[in-house]
């Protein structure tokens, strides 16, 4: 369970279960996204390519009026 700086971003690298299951290794653009990855990766077992279900909603701040 490594996160180490890369030129392109930050590269997380991990194996949810030891050494005889699969390995994770992607580079995200910030440390943050990288720990939210492994944690969500980590719980659920699988991950959704398409989507990005471990990024939180930007918040809306558009007025009411």
């Amino acid at each position: 369970m490594a996160i180490t700086q890369v030129k392109t971003g930050w590269q997380v690298e991990f194996r949810v279960n030891g050494r005889g299951s699969r390995k994770y290794k992607r580079v995200f653009p910030t440390k943050a996204e990288c720990e939210r990855f492994q944690r969500f990766t980590i719980a659920q077992h699988e991950t959704h390519l398409d989507a990005k279900p471990w990024l939180e909603k930007p918040k809306d701040s558009r007025k009411l009026s």
